[in-house]
């Protein structure tokens, strides 16, 4: 299990400690000193240098984590491949246009999309980019030219900075249907819990 230095927050109170970061879950040491597997972590929120997890149960618990920017990255990388949430390979765009230009050198990456309880997720080698389901504001299944030709895509407009971007996924068309599906309850009901979701493996 490999160790990473996080701060954890304790009692209204950041501590310095160690997380371990196995393949199925991860280890919260002293003070906290807690194994949580990744299947039962049902959400994950980023606020700057700060990672808000939460574990299923009732109620949810949350822990609050900060490091470098470099360990939060290995650990959501991690909890996004593995918790619970309807999750799929494809390849994505994000953000492709901001306030209706073009994003310059938005390309295609190849990686995964996860929906988790409060915010969307795409993961590739290079990024990591969340878009909260509450700055959602369209949901459209549509076509682009990816390549040449008129290729079906899910296009998702939502508000960044005040502004408003577009982020596009690709994947075969019959998942790219039950994605778009899946965006479109997502959205719908905010309050939806983790364990409605249906769990993909990547």
């Amino acid at each position: 299990m490999k160790e990473v230095p996080v701060k954890i927050e304790v009692e209204n109170r950041w501590v310095v400690s160690k997380i371990g970061i196995g393949e199925d879950r991860i280890h919260l040491h002293e003070p906290v000193n807690l194994d949580i597997p990744l299947k039962s972590i049902v959400d994950i929120e980023e606020k700057k240098n700060t990672l808000h997890i939460e574990v299923k149960g009732t109620p949810p618990t949350g822990y609050r984590v900060a490091s470098v920017p470099k360990v939060l990255a290995a650990l959501k990388r991690v909890i996004i491949m593995s918790c619970t949430a309807y999750r799929l390979m494809a390849y994505f765009m994000s953000p492709a246009v901001r306030g209706g230009v073009l994003v310059k050198d938005a390309k295609w990456e190849k990686g995964a999309i996860a929906v988790l309880k409060t915010g969307i997720w795409f993961v590739s080698q290079q990024k990591q980019i969340s878009i909260p389901l509450g700055d959602v504001s369209g949901i459209e299944l549509t076509t682009r030219e990816v390549n040449g030709k008129k290729t079906d895509v899910v296009k998702i407009d939502h508000v960044e900075s005040g502004g408003v971007s577009t982020s596009y996924v690709l994947c075969p068309l019959t998942t790219l249907q039950i994605l778009y599906n899946f965006l479109k309850d997502a959205t719908k009901e905010m309050d939806m819990n983790g364990d409605e979701l249906d769990p993909v493996a990547a």
